[in-house]
C-alpha cells in the first residue's frame, strides 16, 4: 500500500510543478547611472538618467525602456537600443528622490517579457529658497494721494547675494525699489487707481554660480479709492434766519464709504469746540453725517457755517475738502430774563417746611403784555401760571428730597398782532432739602407664623443718629398699635403676650426724630406679614384590631392621625399614662410617621403590654414645641395563649470556633400540657439563614461543619404546638447564644520572576509570600489551572518558591497559591492568592542573512564594500544573531547561517594632505592653502581629479593629470573651519576610473567673528522731516585691546558723517531728518586681533521711515 502511494505521487508531480521553459526567464536588470554626478541637484539643472540594458542573448529584442521616480511619474521611451536616456530640468523638490529604470525584450513567438527594476538612484534636490513675507504701510485699503511702502522681509540664508522682484497682478514692478541684504522696500509717494490689486514679493539666491528663485510671498490686497468728496452742510430753517430762543438745526451729510471718521463744524473759520458751545448744544453722528442742533440759539451765534469730513486711513486721519458755507442770522426778539427768589432764605430745609419762589419780570416795552409764569426744578416738575402781573410766587411745601435741587423762572409777553415771545430762564436757584432719616429695620420673635396663645415680640430698630430725641410707632394693616410699646434710645419693643386672630396682618415700624424743633418722620420699615392660626386639635387614636382586644404572638398596630398643618410635629404614644420611649419596646416594634400621622407597630405583642393607650401632638412654633390637647384612650388586652420559649444549648461548649469544627445547636421545649402537640422546631442565625425541622419530639438538634465566618453569630429557636381544633401557636424564640468563628487566614501574594511572558527553555522563579502570623507551622501549595503543581518548591516560614529550571509549553496557565496553618490542632486553609497569568512562547527561529551582490564577490570602494573593507582580504562566514529582550533578559537565538564574501582591492592608495601656513587657528581674513598629494600611479594608471571636501557640506573638484593639487580659499567665516580630507580619481587602461579613498583629516580651526552689535534709534523709527534722530551702536563687553566703529550703514550704503566713537560705543546723530533717511540702519565694529582688525557680524538692520 505504501508503494501504491508513492506511485500516485510521481504521477501528480507535473500537475504541481509543470515545467519551466527558458523563454518563461526575465531578462537580468539593467544599469542605472545619472550624469553629472553631484552631491545635490539645484532649481534649473539639467539631469540625465541613463538606462543600460545587458547583452541579450539569442534572438531576444529589446522594445521599450521604463523610467519612474518615488513622486509618482513614469516616462516610457520605444526603443530597440540597449541604452535610453531621460533628461529633465529640475523644477522643484518632486523632481528628486528616488529613480529606477526597466525594459521590456521580445522573444520568439512575439512574448513580451519585462526586466526586474534597477538598482534605485537619489536624485538629491535642494528646494527653492522659503517664501518672504511681504506687508504694507499703513495698511491695504487706502486713498488716491496717500503713501504706500511695501516691506518684503527674506529669512536668515547665508547667500552672498540675493535679488527681490515686486508684482502687481503677476506683472513685474520696476521702480521705487530699494534692495537691503535680507529684505527690500517699494515705496510709492502718491497712491493711485493704477496701485489696486494683489501685491506679492519674492527673491533670487546666488547659489553656486545660479540664481534660485524662492517661493513666492503671501499675495497682499491693495485696494486704493477715490479721494473723499467735500461733505454737504444742511440747515434748517432753510433760510438760515432765526430768532433768539429758537431752535437750529445744522447736518454736515456725506456718503457711506469703508473707513472709519469725523466730523467737525465751524463758524466764521474757527472750529466749534464743545467748550465753545452753549450748554444745551446736542452733537450726534448718524449713519450718513452728523448732526449739531440748538434747541435754543442765542443772538452771539450768527455767522457763516462749514463743516469738515476726516476719514481714517491706515492710522491717519485724511481731511476731505470743507462743505460750502451757510450764512445764520440770529435774530434777538425776546424779552429780558426775570429775576428769581426764595422765601424764607435758608441754609437747608427740613421735610415739611414751606418754601415761596418768587419771579419777577421787568416792566415790559410799549405796548407788550405779560401772558403767563413757568417754574421749573431739575427733578422735572413744571408749573405754570397765566397772569399779567409783573411778579409770580409758588408756594409747596417739602415732602421729599427731590422737592428741592436747581429751580429757574421764566415769562412770555404778547405782542402787537398776538405774537408771543418767550424770555429766557431767570438764574439759577438752590433749594437744598435734607432727607428723611433712614428707615428702621423690624424683626419678629419666634416668627411670622404662629398659633393663638402664643407670644410675639416686635423689636423696631433704628440706625445711629445724634438727634436728641426720638419717638417711634407701630403699625398693623396701616392702623396704629399703641398698648405695649417700650421705647428705648435707639429701638422700640412691642410684646404680645396672648396672641390672637387680631394680630393676623402686615407689620411696619417708623420713628421721629426732634431736628431744629420739627418731628422729622423716618421711612417707614419693611412690612413683617403675621400669620396667627387656630389652636391643634386633639390627635385621634386608632387600634387594629378596632376591638383593642388580641392574642400574645399576634400583630397589633396603633395610629395616632391629625390633620396636616404648617408646622413641623411629632407624636408621642402613652400607656397608662407613661410614655412609651424607645427602650420600653419590645425588639420587633416599628415606629412609622405618616403624611397624616404615626403609626406604632407590634409585630407579635406580648402579654405585659395590656393597657390604656393614648397619643400626643406637638407641633414646631417658632423654634418651640407646642402640644395639643392628647387624644381619647384606647384599652387593649393581651391574652397569653402562646407555649412557653424552649431552652437552647451549643455543642461542644468552645470559645470560638476554627474552619471545619463541627457544630450542633440543640433545642428543647417543655412539657406541652392538655393536648397541645409539638408540630416542628425552627432555628435561625443572624447571616439570615433558618432551618424548619418538623418533628413531634420535645428535642430537636441542628448540626452543621463551620466554613466560613458567617456560620458564626447569633442564633436562636423557637417551636409550634398544634392546638384542639388544629389551631398551630407559635412560641416566642429562644434566649440568644453567640458561635465565634475565627476566619481563614489572609491570602498570600504571588509573584513571578522575570515576567509572566517568556520563551521555552527559560527558568521561571514562582514566590508565595504569606502575611505576618503568630501560627507555629504553615504548609504552601502551588497550582496551575486548579490543578497542584508538587514538584520544585522550596518552603519558608513566611514564604514558598517554586522553581521552573526550563519552561515549556505545559507551564502555560493561570497559577495561584495558597497555605495552611496548624491552628489548634488543625490545618487551616488560607484564601487563594490572585491569578498569574503564565504565557511561553516558541524559541525564536534563526535570521537569515542576504547579501548584495548575491555572488559575494564585490570590488574594494564599491557600495557593498564599506571604508572598512580596504584590505584584499577574504571574509569567510559572515552571519547575523538575533537576540530578544525576555524578563529583563537578552536571550540569543541560534546563528544565521554563514555567508562567504570576497572583497577585491582595486582601488589606489589614499593621497597624503597638509595645510599651509601651519597654524594652531586661523582669523576671519586669513589665507589657507591645503595641499593634496597623490602616490606615482603604477603601470599605465592616468591621475584625473582632485576632489576636496569639508565638514560644512562644500566640496570643490580640480581636473588635473598632475601628482599634486592645492585649494587656496580666504576665511570669511567659522564654517570655512572643521575638518577637511581630499581624494582623487585615476584612469586605468579601458577607460575604467577608479576613486582612492580619502587622505587623513586635517582640522583648521577658525575663530568666529566678533558678535554683533546692538542698534537703537530715538526717538523712534517713524518720524517728521525735520525732528533729529540718534542711532546708538552698542558693542558687546571684549578683551581686544582697541576697537574701531568704521561707519554706519543706511540700505547697504555707508555713512560717514556725525559718528561720535567710545570705548565701547558709537553714536551718529542726525541734527535734521529728511527724506533721505529713510531705510534700514545697521552698524559693525572691528577688533584688533593678532595684529588684524576683524570685523564683527553687522547689527539687526533698524527701518527709518521719515514722512
Amino acid at each position: 500500500m505504501a508503494q501504491l502511494s508513492f506511485i500516485l505521487l510521481l504521477a501528480s508531480l507535473p500537475i504541481l510543478f509543470p515545467p519551466v521553459k527558458p523563454s518563461d526567464l526575465s531578462p537580468p536588470a539593467p544599469n542605472i547611472s545619472v550624469t553629472p554626478a553631484k552631491a545635490r541637484f539645484l532649481v534649473g539643472d539639467a539631469v540625465s538618467i541613463s538606462c543600460a540594458a545587458p547583452v541579450l542573448p539569442g534572438t531576444d529584442r529589446i522594445q521599450a525602456f521604463r523610467f519612474t521616480g518615488t513622486s509618482g511619474w513614469a516616462s516610457d521611451v520605444r526603443t530597440s537600443r540597449r541604452t535610453s536616456v531621460h533628461t529633465f530640468t529640475v523644477t522643484g523638490p518632486r523632481d528628486g528622490g528616488f529613480h529606477t529604470c526597466s525594459y521590456s525584450v521580445v522573444r520568439r513567438g512575439g512574448h513580451v517579457l519585462h526586466s526586474p527594476p534597477s538598482r534605485a538612484v537619489f536624485v538629491d534636490v535642494r528646494d527653492r529658497p522659503t517664501q518672504p513675507n511681504l506687508t504694507v504701510t499703513p495698511s491695504g485699503l487706502t486713498v488716491q494721494g496717500q503713501p504706500l511702502l511695501f516691506l518684503c522681509m527674506a529669512p536668515p540664508s547665508k547667500a552672498p547675494r540675493r535679488h527681490f522682484r515686486f508684482l502687481r497682478d503677476e506683472l513685474e514692478v520696476s521702480e521705487g525699489i530699494v534692495e537691503g541684504s535680507g529684505s527690500a522696500r517699494l515705496r510709492v509717494e502718491r497712491s493711485g487707481q493704477n496701485q489696486t490689486g494683489n501685491f506679492s514679493c519674492s527673491y533670487e539666491e546666488m547659489t553656486e554660480g545660479h540664481w534660485i528663485a524662492s517661493y513666492p510671498s503671501e499675495a497682499v490686497a491693495v485696494v486704493v479709492e477715490d479721494p473723499c468728496p467735500p461733505p454737504v452742510l444742511w440747515v434748517e430753517p432753510p433760510s438760515g434766519v432765526v430768532t433768539a430762543g429758537q431752535r437750529l438745526h445744522l447736518t454736515c451729510s456725506a456718503s457711506q464709504r469703508h473707513f472709519r471718521r469725523r466730523f467737525r463744524f465751524f463758524r466764521d473759520g474757527v472750529e466749534l469746540t464743545p467748550g465753545d458751545l452753549i450748554d444745551d448744544a446736542i452733537s450726534d453722528v448718524t449713519g450718513d453725517g452728523s448732526q449739531l442742533v440748538f434747541p435754543q440759539i442765542s443772538p452771539e451765534f450768527s455767522g457763516n457755517f462749514s463743516c469738515l469730513l476726516e476719514e481714517e486711513v491706515g492710522g491717519a486721519w485724511v481731511e476731505a475738502p470743507p462743505s460750502e458755507g451757510v450764512a445764520v442770522v440770529v435774530m434777538d426778539l425776546s424779552p429780558p430774563a426775570p429775576n428769581i427768589s426764595v422765601t424764607p432764605a435758608k441754609a437747608h430745609f427740613l421735610v415739611g417746611d414751606a418754601v415761596s419762589i418768587s419771579c419777577t419780570a421787568p416792566a415790559p416795552p410799549g405796548t407788550d403784555r405779560i401772558q403767563a409764569f413757568r417754574f421749573n426744578g431739575t427733578s422735572g416738575w413744571a408749573s405754570d401760571v397765566r397772569t399779567s402781573r409783573r411778579t409770580s410766587v409758588h408756594t409747596f411745601r417739602v415732602t421729599k428730597p427731590h422737592d428741592g435741587g436747581f429751580h429757574t423762572c421764566s415769562y412770555s409777553v404778547v405782542r402787537r398782532g398776538g405774537r408771543v415771545l418767550h424770555s429766557p430762564p431767570s438764574r439759577t436757584v438752590v433749594i437744598d432739602v435734607r432727607d428723611r432719616p433712614t428707615q428702621p429695620n423690624l424683626t419678629v420673635t419666634p416668627s411670622g407664623l404662629t398659633v393663638q396663645g402664643q407670644p410675639l415680640l416686635f423689636l423696631c430698630m433704628a440706625p445711629p443718629s445724634k438727634a436728641p430725641r426720638r419717638h417711634f410707632r407701630f403699625l398693623r394693616d396701616e392702623l396704629e398699635v399703641s398698648e405695649g410699646i417700650v421705647e428705648g434710645s435707639g429701638s422700640a419693643r412691642l410684646r404680645v403676650e396672648r396672641s390672637g386672630q387680631n394680630q393676623t396682618g402686615n407689620f411696619s415700624c417708623s420713628y421721629e426724630e426732634m431736628t431744629e424743633g420739627h418731628w422729622i418722620a423716618s421711612y417707614p420699615s419693611e412690612a413683617v406679614a403675621v400669620v396667627v392660626e387656630d389652636p391643634c386639635p386633639p390627635p385621634v387614636l386608632w387600634v387594629e384590631p378596632p376591638s383593642g382586644v388580641v392574642t400574645a404572638g399576634q400583630r397589633l398596630h396603633l395610629t395616632c392621625s391629625a390633620s396636616q398643618r404648617h408646622f413641623r410635629r411629632r407624636f408621642r404614644f402613652f400607656r397608662d399614662g407613661v410614655e412609651l420611649t424607645p427602650g420600653d419596646l419590645i425588639d420587633d416594634a416599628i415606629s412609622d410617621v405618616t403624611g397624616d400621622g404615626s403609626q406604632l407597630v407590634f409585630p407579635q405583642i406580648s402579654p405585659e403590654f395590656s393597657g390604656n393607650f393614648s397619643c400626643l401632638l406637638e407641633e414646631e412654633v417658632g423654634g418651640a414645641w407646642v402640644e395639643a390637647p392628647p387624644s381619647e384612650g384606647v384599652a387593649v388586652v393581651v391574652m397569653d395563649l402562646s407555649p412557653p420559649a424552649p431552652n437552647i444549648s451549643v455543642t461542644p461548649a468552645k470559645a470560638h470556633f476554627l474552619v471545619g469544627d463541627a457544630v450542633s445547636i440543640s433545642c428543647t421545649a417543655p412539657a406541652p400540657p392538655g393536648t397541645d402537640r409539638i408540630q416542628a422546631f425552627r432555628f435561625n442565625g443572624t447571616s439570615g439563614w433558618a432551618s424548619d425541622v418538623r418533628t413531634s419530639r420535645r428535642t430537636s438538634v441542628h448540626t452543621f461543619r463551620v466554613t466560613k465566618p458567617h456560620d458564626g453569630g447569633f442564633h436562636t429557636c423557637s417551636y409550634s404546638v398544634v392546638r384542639r381544633g388544629g389551631r398551630v401557636l407559635h412560641s416566642p424564640p429562644s434566649r440568644t447564644v453567640v458561635i465565634d468563628v475565627r476566619d481563614r487566614p489572609t491570602q498570600p501574594n504571588l509573584t513571578v520572576t522575570p515576567s509572566g511572558l517568556t520563551v521555552q527553555g527559560q527558568p521561571l522563579l514562582f514566590l508565595c509570600m504569606a502575611p505576618p502570623s503568630k501560627a507555629p507551622r504553615r504548609h504552601f501549595r502551588f497550582l496551575r489551572d486548579e490543578l497542584e503543581v508538587s514538584e520544585g518548591i522550596v518552603e519558608g516560614s513566611g514564604s514558598a518558591r517554586l522553581r521552573v529550571e526550563r519552561s515549556g509549553q505545559n507551564q502555560t496557565g493561570n497559577f495561584s497559591c495558597s497555605y495552611e496553618e496548624m491552628t489548634e490542632g488543625h490545618w487551616i486553609a488560607s484564601y487563594p492568592s490572585e491569578a498569574v497569568a503564565v504565557v511561553v512562547e516558541d524559541p525564536c527561529p534563526p535570521p537569515v542573512l542576504w547579501v548584495e551582490p548575491p555572488s559575494g564577490v564585490v570590488t574594494a570602494g564599491s557600495a557593498a564594500a564599506p571604508d572598512l573593507f580596504r584590505e584584499p582580504t577574504i571574509f569567510r562566514n559572515f552571519s547575523c544573531l538575533l537576540e530578544e529582550e525576555v524578563g529583563g533578559a537578552w536571550v540569543e537565538a541560534p546563528p544565521s547561517e554563514g555567508v562567504a564574501v570576497v572583497v577585491m582591492d582595486l582601488s589606489p592608495p589614499a593621497p597624503n594632505i597638509s595645510v599651509t601656513p601651519a597654524k594652531a587657528h586661523f582669523l576671519v581674513g586669513d589665507a589657507v592653502s591645503i595641499s593634496c598629494t597623490a602616490p606615482a600611479p603604477p603601470g599605465t594608471d592616468r591621475i584625473q581629479a582632485f576632489r576636496f571636501n569639508g565638514t560644512s557640506g562644500w566640496a570643490s573638484d580640480v581636473r588635473t593629470s598632475r601628482r599634486t593639487s592645492v585649494h587656496t580659499f580666504r576665511v570669511t567665516k567659522p564654517h570655512d573651519g572643521g575638518f577637511h580630507t581630499c581624494s582623487y580619481s585615476v584612469v586605468r587602461r579601458g577607460g575604467r576610473v577608479l576613486h582612492s579613498p580619502p587622505s587623513r583629516t586635517v582640522v583648521i580651526d577658525v575663530r568666529d567673528r566678533p558678535t554683533q552689535p546692538n542698534l537703537t534709534v530715538t526717538p523712534s523709527g517713524l518720524t517728521v522731516q525735520g525732528q533729529p534722530l540718534l542711532f546708538l551702536c552698542m558693542a558687546p563687553p571684549s578683551k581686544a585691546p582697541r576697537r574701531h566703529f568704521p561707519a554706519f550703514l543706511r540700505d547697504e550704503l555707508e555713512v560717514s558723517e556725525g559718528i561720535v566713537e567710545g570705548s565701547g560705543s558709537a553714536r551718529l546723530r542726525v541734527e535734521r531728518s529728511g527724506q533721505n533717511q529713510t531705510g534700514n540702519f545697521s552698524c559693525s565694529y572691528e577688533e584688533m586681533t593678532e595684529g588684524h582688525w576683524i570685523a564683527s557680524y553687522p547689527s539687526e538692520a533698524v527701518a527709518v521711515v521719515v514722512e
